[in-house]
């Protein structure tokens, strides 16, 4: 569990997301994958991606390697300006 204070940021868009694992057979685990954009545009998505994969893969490697292989769609979102992100949807 991330430790990291937030209080003081100001987010323009937030992006959730779960990835199931399928690591048990009686329950589902699923990671929960956020990424947020502060007011000036700020990206913080590719270091808490690179972060999210370095700390998991070897403990969820398929979950990983689901969320390495659909980078650069997970992250497309960002490539375009801020002020469009509340008209865009994903499916």
């Amino acid at each position: 569990m991330a430790k990291r204070d937030l209080s003081n940021k100001q987010y323009v868009y937030i992006w959730a997301d779960g990835v199931y694992t399928h690591v048990r057979q009686d329950d589902k685990l699923c990671l929960l994958v956020m990424i947020g954009s502060t007011q000036d545009g700020n990206k913080e998505a590719e270091k808490a991606y690179q972060t999210c994969i370095k700390k998991f893969e070897i403990k969820y490697p398929k979950a990983m390697h689901t969320l390495a292989k659909d980078k650069d769609e997970m992250l497309a979102f960002y490539q375009f300006p801020a002020e469009h992100w509340g008209h865009i949807r994903t499916l």
